[in-house]
């Protein structure tokens, strides 16, 4: 498999173009433009996936393993699909892990279909939980006779 390591930096881009854009829509939030596929908005989700109201402290510590389970697997696989996928996560969530922490919420500001507001790192969170998928489903898996 031809090395993919050259993607790392850009996730480190969009993670930081996250953060960038969390600020500009805490300072100035976007203008609603049209009821297109997409828009920019503001929405300050104190709960977790879909507005699932839990405690902040309830979520980081979820959020804390799940990194760890990442780091674990991507250490013990050393396949860099997987360094990829688990970089994905990792950054995602620890940003918006970061988001809680200094304001109490994860700020969401692309709304979708005019319904769910996500933000940049929820989309490296699901792609990356994607790769994933895909590498474990694509595996030979062994055949057992009885």
């Amino acid at each position: 498999m031809r090395t993919i390591s050259f993607l790392i930096p850009i996730l480190f881009v969009i993670s930081i173009l996250d953060g960038v854009l969390k600020r500009i829509a805490l300072k100035a939030p976007f203008p609603s433009t049209s009821e297109s596929l997409f828009d920019l908005v503001l929405h300050k989700n104190s709960g977790i996936a879909f507005n699932i109201p839990l405690p902040i402290p309830a979520v980081l510590f979820v959020t804390f393993l799940i990194i760890i389970a990442i780091l674990i697997e991507c250490h013990q696989k050393q396949e860099p699909i997987v360094t990829l996928a688990g970089t994905m996560i990792v950054l995602g969530a620890a940003n918006n892990a970061i988001d809680r922490v200094i304001h109490g919420y994860t700020t969401d500001y692309i709304l979708l279909f005019g319904r769910s507001v996500i933000n940049l790192s929820d989309v490296l969170i699901l792609t990356g939980a994607l790769v994933f998928a895909w590498y474990y489903k694509s595996i030979p898996r062994a055949v057992h006779y009885s």
